[in-house]
């Protein structure tokens, strides 16, 4: 794509061609008459003030009238950093609730920023297609996915012969996507907007938000209401800018969706045999659009309650804050707000929600039994018929099917997700056999009645500790017997939370020392700065829930070690801790041979048993030759992967149960560990349907990034195999998952070429 060179021709009554620098600043808008009028600005003057001044005496709506607001996509479900390479562009659009005008455009620079360190932002009157795209509108791998739109023909193209823009374009007719029917493809860009055509390169700062007024080029670029508007920001580096050599990412600030729609799309430079073209990721870049609304628009609901599972079978309480104003005059107000609901698939029913002390209104939900499911959604009308309708949000009534309890009592970092799947099985193959409580989703106060129900837990913090549930955990040990033993089991390698990371001595009778076995938490985060892999040492012994590890390293001549960075794609590290007397310590730092990393603690008469990992031991792997990679080294194995889970183990062999215990709910599903592994290019993923379900088998890179969605679709009970192809996929970690109803699992598997 060739760069244009940026001036400003004005067409107005003026009649000048001006370039854009401070002394010939101006302001473009649409005047009265519909036509578009320039304005030079004063050193120092606003655009409102601007405006005021040439429009005093003469009667021009003035937009300052309106209200101003704030539109954002990009929701809380995990930062990260997503890369654009060279002539790659990343677009958003956003819904705007009212008709309007576009003040003022912001995104955040991620921490690299270009060969050349300059994007061109454009504005799109978007396509209204957007508004309207199938649910499974999203790119994964690419190859016949709704969301690869496809890109238009530009013959003196330096890479690819491809471009996003049709104004650069030498063949005017849009190319549909990857494995398209051309029927389903469109230009999501739309049209340009009139506020500058051919857009404004930037300067970009590293890992900085960066913004500009549209109202310093007048009121140009407008919309009507539920017209989509957007924005593209293109990496500027050429390929010969980057040459032979490597090329630099231009980053953008991005989170995980929320939900459909998905408002992100990015056009893949690349080459004829790669993904390419527009393509709908299920990401939100870090951009937004702050708006001047002059016409009437629906009801606000600016916060509602988001309810997640729970224990309680009683009617749950929904309250909502509700406004409505007009911004282009006249009447406003809320006529009514009603509560939808329905439980597992029956019909939705509604009930009126009352107003108490404005804007706050309440409704209420049926109760529902263990293991229904609730889904409810809000929809408030205005004076003037304008509606407005919240997404759906589906919560379950928690059911425990096992037990033993696995507790994920982490924050949520991106990649972590599949952590704590792996956590539950005792072996690659071997389905999950616990319960699952997500503390952070689903809350604290329902744990201690939760716990009543259980014999052992597993607690496992993989990106930092969430809440401390110590002291809940002590209360539960407490009612262990000699005949009903509790256990727990606790993976945290960032507990230091709960002290703002300073060293940490507990008294004799804080249930880190009287049940965990832990008199201090001291040397916190280390190793940091350090080059991974990192030696450990098990010093264990015989014991009967790790002895495997010893028995392990003996046999295969092996040593132990730890690599987050390997195994699941992000950096952390461990924390030493000091044992109670008569405590045992089950690992320790191999370097620091004195820093003890594991503890295990048992009651005097055997009643309730603890082990506290202060590292995340899903990061362990085994190695014969240190000074190859994993991926090279020939006895390299992951203790989780290929040996057996010390979590489960440490469960089954403390509670006196010595084979998975069958489930209480009919059906059973299963994902077993795909074969060939590792593999190259392709590895079957055999998987089992216990009841007719919706499912979906996805795969995952190592920072939880979807890349292939192999299954999507209704299925009765069965035996299935899906196929995997990797032929245009880097070697590397995936990581697959199944999902049907309410079974997840996930596996992990290698890509070797």
């Amino acid at each position: 794509m060739v760069k244009r060179i940026f001036t400003i021709l004005l067409l107005g009554a003026f009649g000048l061609t001006l370039s854009a620098t401070a002394q010939d600043r101006v302001m473009l808008r649409i005047g009265s008459d519909g036509k578009q009028e320039t304005i030079p600005m004063r050193k120092g003057e606003s655009a409102i003030n601007a405006m005021t001044r040439v429009d005093k005496g003469r009667a021009v709506a003035n937009p300052a009238a309106g209200t101003r607001d704030s539109i954002t996509n990009y929701g809380p479900n995990g930062a990260t950093n997503f890369i654009a390479a060279h002539q790659d562009v990343m677009f958003q659009w956003f819904d705007p609730q009212a008709g309007g005008v576009v003040l003022e455009f912001g995104w955040k620079n991620g921490s690299e920023i270009g060969t050349i360190t300059k994007s061109t932002i454009r504005g799109w009157n978007a396509n209204i297609k957007l508004m309207s795209l199938p649910v499974n509108a999203q790119s994964t791998s690419g190859s016949g996915s709704l969301g690869n739109m496809g890109y238009y023909i530009k013959s003196d193209d330096a890479d690819g012969l491809k471009t996003p823009f049709k104004d650069e374009a030498t063949n005017p007719v849009f190319v549909g996507g990857k494995g398209d029917s051309l029927k389903t493809r469109f230009d999501p860009l739309g049209t340009e907007a009139a506020w500058l055509p051919n857009g404004w390169q930037f300067s970009l700062n590293a890992s900085a938000w960066q913004s500009f007024k549209l109202l310093d080029f007048g009121d140009s670029m407008k919309f009507n209401a539920h017209e989509p508007i957007g924005f593209t920001k293109m990496n500027d580096t050429k390929k010969s800018d980057v040459g032979t050599g490597v090329d630099v990412n231009m980053l953008i600030a991005a989170n995980g969706a929320d939900q459909y729609p998905f408002h992100s799309i990015k056009f893949y430079e690349g080459t004829p045999t790669s993904n390419y073209g527009w393509q709908i990721r299920d990401y939100e870049w870090n951009m937004y659009a702050i708006v001047l609304y002059t016409t009437d628009r629906p009801p606000k609901i600016a916060k509602f309650d988001k309810l997640t599972t729970t224990l309680k079978t009683t009617s749950r309480t929904v309250t909502a804050d509700v406004t409505d104003d007009n911004p282009g005059g006249g009447l406003a107000g809320v006529a009514s707000v009603k509560l939808f609901s329905k439980v597992n698939t029956g019909a939705y029913t509604s009930t009126n929600m009352t107003l108490g002390v404005a804007p706050k209104y309440t409704g209420t939900l049926a109760a529902a039994n263990p293991g229904d499911a609730v889904t409810y959604y809000i929809e408030a009308t205005d004076v003037l018929g304008l509606v407005t309708k919240t997404v759906e949000v589906k919560y379950t009534i928690f059911k425990g099917s096992y037990q033993y309890l696995f507790m994920w009592n982490g924050r949520g970092s991106p990649g972590v997700a599949q952590a704590k799947y792996f956590m539950l099985k005792d072996s690659a193959t071997e389905k999950a056999w616990y319960d699952i409580w997500d503390v952070k989703a689903y809350g604290i106060d329902d744990i201690p009645t939760l716990l009543t129900s259980y014999k052992g837990v597993i607690e496992a913090c993989g990106d930092g500790g969430y809440a401390d549930l110590t002291k809940l955990a002590g209360d539960w040990l407490a009612t262990g017997t000699v005949a009903n033993p509790k256990s727990w089991f606790w993976s945290d390698q960032d507990h230091g939370f709960i002290s703002g990371y300073a060293d940490t001595t507990f008294l004799d009778a804080d249930a880190h020392a009287k049940y965990f076995g832990v008199k201090a938490l001291v040397n916190q985060d280390y190793p940091n700065g350090i080059t991974y892999p990192w030696q450990m040492d098990y010093v264990g012994g015989t014991d009967p829930a790790f002895g495997f590890i010893s028995t392990k390293m003996a046999k295969d001549t092996v040593t132990l070690w730890y690599n987050p960075g390997y195994e699941w794609g992000f950096t952390n590290w461990m924390d030493e801790l000091t044992p109670m007397a008569g405590a045992k310590a089950l690992f320790k730092d191999k370097k620091f041979n004195t820093r003890v990393t594991g503890v295990r603690n048992t009651a005097a008469n055997n009643s309730w048993y603890t082990a506290w990992l202060a590292f995340d031991y899903t990061s362990v792997d085994f190695l014969s030759d240190t000074s190859k990679s994993e991926g090279s080294d020939p006895k390299y194995s992951w203790m989780f992967y290929d040996e057996q889970n010390p979590a489960t183990n440490f469960i089954k062999t403390t509670t006196g149960v010595s084979q998975q215990p069958e489930a209480l709910v009919p059906g059973q599903f299963s994902l077993a560990q795909n074969y060939p592994n590792p593999f190259n290019p392709s590895t079957a993923i055999n998987y089992t349907i216990g009841a007719k379900s919706h499912v979906t088998l996805k795969v995952f890179n190592v920072i939880g990034q979807e890349v292939a969605t192999l299954v999507n679709e209704s299925m009765n009970p069965g035996s299935y195999s899906a196929t995997f192809s990797a032929s245009n996929f880097s070697s590397g970690i995936y990581f697959y998952t199944l999902t049907a109803g309410s079974f997840i699992q996930t596996n992990k598997m290698v890509l070797l070429k």
